[in-house]
């Protein structure tokens, strides 16, 4: 992912914390190590971030069978590369 892409996908995290939790977050609290739980998210908000991934990215992520492992940032970009992939077979 370029950079563009990665500060897309920070962004779509940092909505979803002010929307469903009115918590204030940063893309410089965005860290590839960062879990969803240190971010002050949940599960739920993972579901959320993954919709808004597809419809953001124009991606398909119903084949993709490891997203329930997506902790981390770094889990999310990664996520999104394989969806590519796996759409563009």
């Amino acid at each position: 992912m370029d950079i563009e892409e990665v500060n897309k996908l920070k962004n779509l995290i940092i909505k979803a914390a002010k929307e469903y939790h009115d918590k204030d977050i940063s893309q410089e609290d965005i860290r590839a190590d960062s879990s969803l739980s240190s971010l002050g998210l949940d599960s739920l908000d993972a579901v959320e971030i993954l919709l808004l991934i597809e419809s953001s990215f124009d991606i398909d992520l119903s084949s993709i069978k490891d997203f329930q492992a997506t902790e981390t940032f770094s889990d999310f970009c990664s996520l999104i590369e394989n969806a590519r992939q796996e759409n563009s077979q």
